[in-house]
């Protein structure tokens, strides 16, 4: 049986990692990515349209979703 390669414990599907492991890892990414190296939050003043404009078409968001 493999282990998770997020949280070390075993997992018993033919994942590598448990789905919530990745969730978690993956918004904590993505928040962290967000945060500090996307210059849209500090460049549109609206979350809506941010998220509509911006967020909605981003390749990072689009791959780590992919996941969930």
């Amino acid at each position: 049986m493999a282990n998770c390669k997020i949280c070390g414990e075993p997992v018993r599907c033919a994942r590598v990692f448990h789905a919530a492991c990745w969730e978690t890892a993956a918004k904590r990414e993505l928040e962290t990515f967000c945060d500090h190296d996307c210059r849209w939050p500090r460049e549109c003043g609206d979350e809506e349209s941010l998220r509509e404009l911006h967020c909605s078409g981003c390749a990072l968001v689009r791959l780590l979703n992919l996941g969930l």
